[in-house]
């Protein structure tokens, strides 16, 4: 019960966190980066604790790097430049959307970090959902911000990472 308790808990801040930081709307953060900050938080938390490695030790070609280092990119700094809109009608399903893919996005490094090896060995979807489970979030942080050319971003940097970890599968 312990365990599962401190599950909860991780998986619950990086998802409260921004929906406090929008209720109520008059006093709320309006810059997307308020968004992006939680999930750059759990990578640096938790970077250590996922050890990927065990299932991805080839190497990637170069050209694939760099466009996805360019995706990345554009993906953690164009959120400093959007701002929400809690007034209008995409906000709520951006907001839902956002928090959804945060939860997975956090359910998803727990299980690759304290989850069981077998099962986890045997399931490429399981190994690979820390690097597709983020652009539910940068979808719904697009969907907040009306911002087509973010979700494009999101949408290019998720095939570009998934693709990275597919050429260094072991």
């Amino acid at each position: 019960m312990k365990r599962l308790m401190i599950v909860v808990a991780l998986i619950a801040v990086p998802v409260v966190v921004p929906a406090a930081a929008v209720w109520p709307p008059s006093v709320s953060l309006s810059n997307g980066f308020v968004y992006v900050a939680p999930l750059l938080a759990w990578n640096a938390i938790f970077w250590r604790a996922i050890r990927i490695d065990r299932f991805f030790e080839g190497e990637a070609p170069k050209a694939l790097l760099a466009a996805e280092f360019v995706a990345r990119a554009f993906v953690f700094t164009m959120p400093v430049f959007l701002v929400t809109e809690p007034e209008s009608r995409w906000f709520t399903a951006g907001l839902g959307t956002y928090l959804a893919g945060t939860a997975l996005y956090c359910g998803s490094w727990l299980v690759l970090a304290y989850g069981d090896e077998i099962r986890i060995s045997g399931s490429p979807l399981l190994q690979l959902a820390p690097a597709y489970t983020p652009f539910l979030s940068f979808a719904g942080l697009a969907l907040m911000a009306r911002s087509p050319e973010f979700a494009i971003g999101a949408g290019l940097f998720t095939v570009l990472h998934v693709a990275e970890y597919l050429m260094k599968r072991s």
